[in-house]
């Protein structure tokens, strides 16, 4: 039989690819791919022993150096069966190389399992320890980093297998005595241990990499910064810190440990702790000179409640709840009397920003704490603490979105709504306005001659944002409404207001990086017809939507609505919290993915999940539904989606933000993160831009998805070039929908 050569770093078989070969090792090193762990094949050793009997291959087999490897080629199980039958030093080899590697896979099992549970001890205990330090010191602690992306393992091992395969290495030692019946039914039965193991492994990596982030991450909402705050915290209170700097030196030796983190990113945050530890010239306060700013916070809420020119019964009451609610000494807990002061410092808060923005919209000139309540939901300085007021002060009256760029403030969203220059939003029950003023006619509440003025209206039209959008989409980009209360408050700051400000450059950056991936993300379809030419052809227009940003500290991106009213060429609605704590490329990524989820479900109707629409989200809920029957999909690959489902609480939709955020993150990067079958749905309807698809060329993984495109993209240039000779002929302009469309297709 003819030996196949491979290059060192060579991919031999990759994961999710149909299982049609093993291979005998002659010479060279092979390395099967474990989550980010190695196992090492030698000479002598069978490669895709591991996946004996699966559809797919469940690993990664990669050449470590140059390999000669006879190969052995099946097309079925029954393949397989007959190669054993007829080849005992396949058998023999094939058995040994199960055993061993087999082992590997249980000890690399064990010594994971290890160091995971010994991670999930060290980062609870930094919990306890914290609030310990903050009582300690006797301050108010900070929100904790969530952890919603760990999830308990399920479908943990036997505690019989390991010791269950160790005996078998002993037992069945002489491979030779062995029948071809026995061993085929004897490895193809493990498979099923074998997916078990590497669906544990891959969790616990996933889940290791999920601590990581709580420890150290890109957007900063981490332990080490929470510990951070609290060294300069005991520090100023004349406490000697080094308790605290203890366990923040744990905290960086456990994620250089972990490998995970990027080594810049650690020391970028190491020696920005450094530099801030340094002995300063001056303090927050001492720095602003003018000490009317601070006399003018102190008085905030009666400027407020005085511009608002509120109900004096309503305004007593508010002060009354503020001075409550600054009192407490957890904003957060759930008790019953804190939870019932929240929701009635809610309504009072609500009824007065109603008054306070009525008001604005007709000034040219608002007053910088009016700014700060209605951008910012500031009331109070001290809830907000003095220093983060001082620096809210600084930023609110330069403070600004971008309107040219569909990037609003409250206070410009809502004068752009008086103004008529923007429709009110749909409410919670997808009623637009026009039809809601409709609606009171029919209900005898306004006259039909009244009809025509309220429409017109901007009063009547701010109400109703207030009233519908507003109110709901705050408490939704807070992000945990159980503990929602739209009064800004010391305790959800995690870092100072600057380092959170929602600036619309750093929106426009990361929503310019992620769209020249994804082109065409906010793409609009619709029908072009030309009769005198007999043409219709589907083209597009991209509209980006309005980002709206809403007066809190929030950590979640909604995507509000995807067009404004009827008209399928507006722009849709985001909104994102005007003090964003979080991760903003996943914020942002996510509000991608949930665009086009319902833009294809409006676009597809009550067809949006029928497959023979053959639309984006027909396909992947076709995949989400009947993953189990899908025999593309390896037996390990079918858990993950089975785990990723538990996580998403079976909605379909989550399933899908969540692999569109992987795609955009990993795979379009070439790094595979995905299964064939999402993969092949998102290059689909999805596909990255040309200089992203050159980049994927080199990687065969890929071959395939790619191919499809060049094919799509071949046939609709094709369709193109017909229409454009039709206009030409007679000696007419292209039409510029059909040159946009030549230029979507080339992207």
């Amino acid at each position: 039989m003819n030996s196949q050569s491979f290059t060192k770093g060579s991919k031999i078989f990759v994961a999710s690819d149909i299982n049609f070969t093993m291979g005998l090792i002659i010479s060279g090193r092979v390395a099967i791919t474990v989550g980010n762990h190695q196992i090492v094949l030698n000479p002598g050793d069978i490669v895709g022993a591991l996946d004996f009997a699966q559809n797919t291959y469940s690993f990664e087999y990669v050449a470590l150096s140059s390999v000669e490897m006879i190969p052995y080629i099946f097309n079925e199980q029954k393949g397989l069966w007959s190669l054993l039958q007829s080849d005992d030093k396949l058998l023999g080899h094939l058995f040994r190389s199960f055993r061993v590697q087999i082992g590997e896979l249980i000890s690399l099992y064990l010594s994971l399992k290890n160091d995971y549970d010994s991670l999930g001890e060290f980062v609870n205990s930094l919990s306890k320890r914290y609030l310990a330090m903050c009582q300690i010191l006797q301050i108010k602690p900070k929100l904790l980093p969530a952890s919603g992306d760990i999830v308990p393992l399920s479908g943990q091992l036997p505690f019989w297998l390991t010791e269950y395969y160790s005996s078998v290495n002993e037992l069945l030692n002489e491979p030779s005595r062995l029948s071809a019946g026995f061993a085929f039914g004897f490895l193809a039965k493990s498979a099923q241990d074998i997916a078990i193991l590497n669906g544990q492994i891959g969790s616990m990596a996933g889940n290791m990499a999920g601590y990581s982030a709580l420890l150290i991450n890109e957007s900063g909402f981490d332990f080490y910064d929470i510990y951070s705050q609290l060294y300069f915290t005991a520090r100023d209170l004349g406490n000697d810190p080094v308790f605290v700097l203890n366990t923040l030196n744990q905290i960086l030796a456990k994620v250089r440990e972990l490998g995970v983190c990027p080594a810049t990113l650690i020391d970028a945050r190491q020696n920005e702790f450094n530099n801030l530890s340094m002995p300063m010239v001056s303090s927050v306060e001492s720095s602003v000179s003018n000490a009317v700013t601070t006399a003018k916070l102190s008085n905030a809420v009666n400027e407020i409640l005085e511009f608002a020119d509120t109900v004096n019964s309503t305004a007593g009451e508010f002060r009354r709840c503020i001075d409550a609610y600054r009192s407490l000494d957890n904003r957060d807990s759930e008790s019953a009397d804190v939870v019932d002061l929240k929701k009635r410092l809610t309504s009072l808060f609500y009824i007065i920003y109603s008054d306070v923005v009525t008001k604005a919209i007709k000034q040219d000139t608002v007053p910088v704490v009016i700014k700060m309540f209605i951008n910012f939901g500031f009331v109070d300085a001290e809830l907000a603490g003095m220093n983060n007021a001082i620096e809210l002060y600084e930023i609110a009256d330069k403070f600004n979105g971008n309107p040219s760029m569909g990037i609003y403030t409250m206070l410009e969203w809502f004068k752009a709504v008086f103004e008529g220059r923007k429709l009110p939003s749909r409410n919670e029950f997808a009623v637009d306005y026009a039809k809601y003023v409709r609606t009171l006619v029919k209900e005898g509440r306004i006259s039909i001659a009244s009809e025509e003025e309220m429409l017109t209206n901007g009063r009547e039209k701010i109400i109703y944002e207030l009233n519908n959008m507003f109110n709901s989409v705050n408490r939704m980009t807070y992000g945990r409404p159980h503990s929602f209360c739209p009064v800004l408050s010391e305790s959800n700051l995690l870092k100072n207001p600057k380092q959170l400000l929602s600036s619309p450059d750093k929106l426009l950056d990361c929503i310019n990086f992620y769209k020249d991936i994804d082109y065409s993300v906010f793409f609009h379809e619709y029908n072009f017809e030309d009769y005198k030419f007999g043409i219709k052809e589907t083209v597009y227009a991209d509209i980006r939507p309005d980002i709206i940003l809403t007066p809190n500290v929030g950590n979640r991106v909604v995507l509000w609505q995807e067009i404004e009213g009827m008209n399928r060429r507006s722009p849709g609605r985001v909104c994102i919290s005007a003090l964003y704590a979080d991760n903003l490329n996943r914020g942002i990524l996510r509000s991608f993915a949930e665009f086009r989820w319902e833009m294809c479900k409006r676009d597809n109707g009550m067809r949006w999940s029928d497959v023979t629409s053959h639309c984006l989200t027909a396909e992947y809920y076709d995949y989400a539904q009947f993953y189990s029957k899908n025999k593309e999909l390896s037996i390990d690959a079918k858990d993950k989606i089975r785990e990723n489902l538990k996580r998403c609480r079976n909605n379909y939709k989550e399933l899908f933000i969540n692999d569109y955020i992987n795609y955009m993150i990993y795979e379009v990067q070439g790094s595979v993160r995905l299964n064939k079958a999402v993969r092949d749905i998102l290059f689909k309807f999805a596909p990255p831009s040309m200089p992203y698809r050159e980049k994927l060329a080199t990687n065969q993984l890929f071959d395939e998805v790619l191919q499809k495109i060049r094919i799509e993209q071949g046939q609709a240039l094709h369709r193109l070039d017909v229409i454009e000779t039709k206009y030409r002929q007679a000696g007419k302009d292209i039409p510029r929908e059909i040159e946009h469309k030549r230029a979507y297709v080339t992207r």
